[in-house]
């Protein structure tokens, strides 16, 4: 469990002005097949589930229905097969760029979504394959401070992921602010300055640290 200042609050008092919190885990080109994503893009969906019951009835965004059946196989594969990429001319597949899926789980007053994108192994224009999970703060506040570095660590070690962060980004002042919350490096070393690393705490295979940001906004619990 992470260190948790006595003096903070567990959340911020107005939950209506706070920004929206990211958990994010990129990798570099690394070819896979439809199949290979689907079964790593279902285990994603399983394990935000495991963590509170508004990460899941995961369908396509926007959408009100249906719900996605995480043990149909071939339904994630439908998904992930609709969202490739398309040269415009003759429309052909882009199969370099991999496999691209977006879900929320279509909670109004709890609002999550989900973009995996897998399989892509271009060398050219710094492609990362990726998965974001956007929360409403209030969904954030759920799970707290344990729930957010958690899904962080375990969405790492499922995909292999060579680094991760759960963030805020703010746009109530007109231009985006993005704060660090929480992060996973290969190495140890603190940072500096004012979002430097305050706790960490071993997630899985992954370290996860939390910075001065995750007390401030979140308290640590």
């Amino acid at each position: 469990m992470l260190d948790r200042d006595p003096h903070l609050p567990l959340v911020a008092n107005d939950m209506s002005k706070q920004p929206n919190i990211h958990v994010a885990a990129e990798w570099g080109p690394r070819r896979a097949t439809v199949d290979e994503c689907g079964a790593l893009v279902s285990r994603s969906f399983q394990l935000l589930s495991a963590l509170s019951v508004n990460l899941s009835g995961w369908r396509k965004v926007g959408s009100k229905g249906p719900v996605l059946d995480l043990r149909d196989s071939e339904a994630i594969k439908k998904l992930l097969l609709s969202g490739r990429n398309r040269r415009d001319i003759d429309k052909s597949v882009i199969s370099e760029l991999g496999f691209l899926v977006t879900v929320w789980n279509g909670n109004l007053t709890a609002e999550a979504q989900c973009t995996i994108k897998c399989g892509g192994y271009s060398t050219v224009g710094g492609l990362r394959n990726r998965v974001l999970v956007r929360l409403d703060f209030s969904l954030a506040a759920q799970l707290g401070a344990d729930g957010l570095a958690k899904a962080l660590g375990d969405l790492i070690d499922l995909w292999g992921a060579d680094s991760g962060a759960v963030f805020s980004l703010d746009d109530s002042t007109g231009a985006v602010t993005r704060r660090m919350l929480f992060e996973y490096e290969p190495s140890t070393s603190a940072s500096s300055g004012p979002d430097r690393m305050q706790s960490a705490a071993n997630f899985g295979r992954a370290r996860i640290r939390a910075h001065a940001f995750a007390h401030e906004l979140l308290g640590l619990g």
